[in-house]
């Protein structure tokens, strides 16, 4: 394979890109492409991604739906774990992968715990202290004569201090992300996320475009990024609940059957976990305000143009950098990028994009 010569999609991927690399740029596509510009090419133009879903990555998903449409909401928990339950349907039908009962009982207690842990904002949500703007919304605002595209998880309004405030929530099983001052909270200040939202919300405040509210209630309020991190386990169902040994007196089958009875059901487990996260909640479950400066905004801006107009040279090449390969586990472009997979055909990747959506297997009416 020759050098700008991407086999079959090759037409497909100059088609694209014939009037700019993409439409409009989010904090992922300029994530990609600053760590490879070649897995930035076949994830966020021709739309291939992983077909398997990490356990962890499920987990997560599951716990943002329920958290963001029914805590923000000031819905119950119950409702919450519909959307955890309807998000776990849509990521089989889409991925046609299963994902396991574990991983869902894990994100149900994530969100029973976030309830408790914030069982005051709740209530604020609830009475209307706080208002909730907006859950999973979509936004498209040109800044600085680029186009951008986000979802914001959710907007809030807090009337008392006259601030709109952008929240993201994040799980991660990352110990750094559960300390305060360690550098994954300190990279944030500077990460392209935090600085795109908070210039499309500042975007959509002067053109009084916020939805759900009206534009003088937020006239002149502050803009606020509050993140919550949620501490995710590896624990599973434990094999042995305490250590035992053959009898002499039982027969294998005997044996066999009390090793079954000596396993933890999915219940006791489910229990034990709920309790750990009870008792360690303020450890698994911490937030925090990252705060941009105008001048560092402003330069933050001026760096992502630097970010889009160095893919733009990318065309037609999509550079691979072999330093990314490994920084998140092997990467699953790695058998295309070598020669080992053809894109279309490889056994790890599903092409998502215009893919059309069936209806889910059960509705949910609120």
């Amino acid at each position: 394979m020759s050098v700008g010569d991407f086999g079959p999609w090759q037409e497909e991927v100059n088609k694209k890109t014939r009037d700019g690399v993409v439409d409009a740029w989010s904090a992922s596509s300029l994530d990609d492409a600053q760590e490879c510009s070649r897995k930035f090419m076949y994830r966020k133009i021709l739309g291939y991604s992983q077909k398997d879903i990490s356990s962890g990555k499920a987990q997560g998903l599951m716990t943002h739906e329920g958290i963001n449409l029914a805590f923000f909401a000031g819905q119950p928990i119950d409702f919450a774990i519909a959307w955890a339950l309807r998000k776990r349907a849509e990521m089989e039908q889409e991925n046609g992968i299963k994902i396991s009962d574990n991983d869902f009982a894990k994100s149900v207690i994530y969100i029973k715990s976030f309830y408790l842990k914030y069982e005051a904002l709740f209530e604020a949500l609830k009475t209307g202290k706080v208002k909730h703007i907006a859950s999973e919304y979509s936004w498209e605002e040109t800044i600085g004569g680029n186009n951008y595209r986000g979802i914001f998880d959710v907007l809030l309004y807090y009337p008392e201090t006259h601030e709109v405030v952008i929240v993201d929530l994040k799980t991660t099983s990352k110990k750094q992300a559960l300390e305060y001052g360690s550098s994954w909270w300190t990279s944030l200040s500077f990460s392209n996320q935090p600085t795109l939202y908070y210039a499309a919300v500042e975007r959509m405040m002067e053109k009084e475009l916020l939805p759900n509210i009206s534009p003088k209630e937020y006239k002149g309020a502050s803009i606020a990024i509050r993140y919550f991190v949620v501490g995710t386990t590896k624990s599973n169902p434990k094999k042995n609940k305490k250590p035992i040994r053959k009898r002499k007196t039982e027969t294998d089958a005997e044996f066999e059957a009390r090793k079954i009875q000596n396993q933890e059901s999915q219940s006791e487990w489910e229990e034990r976990l709920l309790k750990e996260y009870k008792e360690h909640i303020d450890e698994l479950f911490i937030d925090q305000r990252v705060t941009l400066l105008p001048k560092e905004k402003k330069r933050r801006l001026l760096e992502l143009e630097s970010v889009i107009k160095t893919a733009e040279n990318s065309k037609g090449v999509w550079p691979r950098n072999p330093n990314a390969c490994d920084r998140w586990g092997t990467c699953h472009y790695m058998s295309v990028c070598i020669g080992q997979e053809l894109l279309e055909t490889s056994s790890k990747l599903i092409q998502i994009s215009g893919k059309k959506k069936k209806e889910l297997p059960f509705p949910i009416d609120f």
